[in-house]
This record gives structure tokens, sequence and C-alpha cells, in this order.
């Protein structure tokens, strides 16, 4: 799959300085693969006693094998090579070594790569649903189900509508397409035209 340059996918590594179906992916440590990866456009997060940080968020969707049949479970995060980020962790992960300081990667490339999960349920005041707590390199042998979808790779930058497979399972109560659709980035794309989100840091557009 060819990704245009600069890929809204591409992270460096840099030093340190569910709504939907009701149906949980059942606990344990299972065999995986991402399934789908979509930027989901601009991130404003505050810091108590610091300024304001924007970043590009981008939505993950795993196939969870339990331990043959496909359940799918997602988590969104923000675009971002920091040691410390939850995606630096993923990438680690699905290439199956720690990236070097410096070194490049292109998450559009890395979709439909195998991944080991471990999944727990947590109760709260809606009720009870599944996430991914630990994410590891999968181990050298282990057999891996192919995906029973093709995977689903979606930018900004793509010029086509938001993903909206049957299939690709909601995050944080919300549906992917309603996510993109109710981005800053989207609207400025003349579906709704708004002007996009200024950076706090440097009083210019964020993108």
């Amino acid at each position: 799959m060819s990704v245009s340059s600069p890929s809204p996918f591409a992270i460096k590594a840099t030093a340190g300085g569910n709504g939907g179906s009701r149906v949980l992916v059942p606990q344990g440590t299972w065999t995986s693969r991402l399934a789908a990866c979509a930027t989901t456009g601009t991130l404003i997060k505050d810091f108590p006693g610091e300024p304001a940080r924007t970043s590009q968020g981008l939505y993950l969707a795993f196939a969870v094998f339990c331990p043959t049949d496909p359940f799918f479970i997602a988590e969104r995060v923000s675009i971002s090579g920091h040691p410390k980020a939850r995606l630096r962790a993923i990438v680690d992960a699905l290439l199956g070594s720690p990236m070097a300081d410096g070194q490049e990667a292109n998450i559009a490339d890395l979709v439909g790569r195998p991944i080991q999960v471990t999944i727990a349920h947590q109760k709260s005041q809606r009720g009870t649903y599944a996430r991914v707590t630990n994410i590891a390199a999968m181990l050298s042998g282990v057999s891996v189900p192919p995906l029973p979808h093709p995977v689903v790779v979606w930018s900004f930058d793509m010029g086509t509508p938001p993903p909206t497979e049957p299939w690709l399972p909601w995050c944080y109560g919300e549906e992917l397409s309603a996510v993109i659709r109710s981005s800053p980035e989207w609207a400025a794309r003349g579906n709704g035209a708004t002007a996009a989100p200024t950076d706090p840091s440097t009083g210019k557009e964020a993108y």
C-alpha cells in the first residue's frame, strides 16, 4: 500500500524529555492483529499548570482471536513517538522490537500484523466494558489466524468518506465515522466549514 509523503501515519521515535455491540471481548491474553487505523483529527489536551498541547488522534482496531473466533476492540491514541506514548508501545510490539531513537515507522504499513493483547473487564457507572490493558510482540512460532475482513486505513488527505464498515468497533461510546465528522479537520475541508483549530503553544493553525 502506498501512502503519500509526508504520511499522517508516520511517527519518529524520540528520546524521553465501547458503545456499539455489548458483546464483551473475553478476558485473557490473546493473539491478535491490527485490523484498522484511521486519523481522527486534532486533540487539544489541558495539563494543570502547563500550556495546552495539541496532537493528532488515531483510531486503532484490533481483531482478537479468543481463541479462534475474532472479536473486535478499538482504542484512540495520540500520534506520538515519545517513549511513554501509548502508540509507541503498540508500534514497538508490531515491529517485534523497540524502535531506536530517531527511527521512523508508518503505522499504515503495520496494519494486518500480529500482536499479543491482554484484555480485562472494568466496571463503570454505565456498565462493564472490555479494555486492552497490555500489549506485547507476538511470540515467535505462534500461529495467528488471518483477518476475516480487508484492513481499513483512512486519513483526511485520502479525500474519501469516513470508513463505515459494520465490523469496526465503537470506541468510548462513539462510532468512528461520527468522531471523524465531528473533527475540525473534517469541517475545514468543506464539510461544514469552520476554521482550523489554533495550537495554543504557537498561536498558529494546528494543521
